[in-house]
């Protein structure tokens, strides 16, 4: 299927080389897009109802000749998912099996890859809007400079959803999806009605988009807050072991516990203003002086620097370099070409016109890695280029 290009390159589930971040980050680079052309934005979140548990058999082996799996591979396929029989067990007594013709098993490594391909033509139905899939999550994104017509083209694309959701016999909950409006224009006084499944469809301030709070303002406060609150419940572990252990152990638990959240999709947060990151930053340094069994009001860059933790602000920089580093080819089209000059190898950011639309990956990845070191650049192996970076903020830090 990668080899031949099957799967629709709106689907991000369940592929290699491909996360949530990939997804969020296509989302944020549509929405900038728009918002730099000065339009309306609807970004409508979609919500199947037991998508996998509602996969019809025979619909998927049609799908499955349809794009070439036939012959052993097809027999072997269907063997796998037909003829499977549910039982359940209540005080040690079984009862009958039935057979299921919907469905597909639970925990095999084989059936996200079949409910890929169940639902892969379902972008193919969408013509005005943008989708973005991670296995079943979809995301239509609309964008226009008429507000009559963003609303207008929103309706068409959804009833066409409902029409393949009928042909497919799949169900989406009108009543738990939702539309999110973004602008930077005036907004309406007044929104007609968005039907899916001839239900209206709310409208929200904010969403959970794939683990990330989206607000329609772009400024992840809420997300901030939420990872925040987060941080603060584990902060009671560090202060209840703190004389009991010693700094290697309390880095471990701070690398267990508090930073898997400072680090989830931080490239596309993590430069939002100051003022919205206070939150964290304040965390940031208690955490460090527990580590360090310093007084409240110690002054923690050097505690940072001793115990080489970088700070929210150095982590943002260093994940957007990382993630120069992993997605190359994404930024391949932005080398500079010409003369020979000290900023040939330089990348070119994306042109944003708006200050807020600058906080998109494309333009604050190339524009932090620029700024990196030359002899940093140009490591090819991960690991030595991860600790080489680490080193070049740390140091940072260090000088200020």
């Amino acid at each position: 299927m990668e080899n031949f290009e099957i799967l629709s390159s709106c689907q991000f589930g369940f592929r290699k080389g491909l996360t949530t971040e990939h997804a969020i980050i296509r989302f944020t680079d549509i929405v900038y897009s728009a918002l730099n052309s000065n339009n309306f934005i609807f970004s409508v979140f979609l919500d199947f109802q037991k998508a996998f548990d509602l996969v019809n058999h025979s619909i998927l082996l049609k799908k499955l000749e349809t794009y070439g799996i036939r012959g052993n591979a097809y027999s072997f396929i269907k063997t796998f998912i037909s003829n499977r029989t549910n039982h359940v067990k209540v005080n040690g007594e079984i009862s009958n099996g039935i057979i299921q013709t919907i469905g597909l098993a639970q925990g095999s490594c084989i059936s996200p890859i079949l409910f890929l391909l169940f639902i892969n033509d379902l972008p193919r139905s969408i013509r005005l809007g943008k989708p973005i899939l991670f296995a079943d999550d979809t995301t239509l994104i609309f964008h226009s400079d008429s507000f009559p017509d963003l609303v207008s083209n929103c309706n068409e694309d959804l009833e066409r959803i409902s029409e393949w959701c009928m042909a497919n016999r799949l169900s989406i909950n009108a009543e738990k999806s939702n539309i999110m409006l973004i602008t930077n224009r005036d907004r309406p006084t007044t929104i007609q009605p968005i039907f899916l499944n001839n239900k209206i469809v709310s409208f929200c301030n904010e969403v959970k988009f794939l683990g990330l709070i989206v607000d329609s303002k772009l400024k992840f406060t809420s997300h901030i807050l939420a990872i925040s609150n987060k941080i603060s419940r584990n902060l009671g572990i560090f202060y209840k072991i703190r004389h009991f252990v010693d700094k290697k152990i309390l880095l471990k638990l701070y690398y267990a516990f508090v930073y898997p959240y400072l680090i989830y999709c931080n490239v596309i947060w993590g430069g939002t203003n100051a003022v919205h990151l206070n939150l964290i930053i304040k965390m940031q340094k208690r955490i460090i002086r527990i580590i360090h069994h310093e007084a409240y009001r110690s002054h923690t860059r050097p505690l940072f620097v001793n115990s080489e933790v970088l700070r929210i602000n150095e982590i943002y920089r260093y994940l957007l370099c990382l993630f120069v580093f992993e997605n190359r080819p994404i930024f391949a089209n932005n080398e500079n070409t010409g003369h020979s000059t000290r900023q040939n190898n330089d990348l070119r950011p994306e042109f944003q016109r708006l200050t807020l639309t600058q906080k998109s990956v494309k333009f604050s990845a190339p524009s932090t890695w620029n700024l990196i070191p030359e002899r940093i650049r140009s490591i090819d192996n991960l690991d030595f280029f991860k600790i080489e970076l680490k080193k070049y903020f740390i140091s940072q830090i260090e000088n200020e």
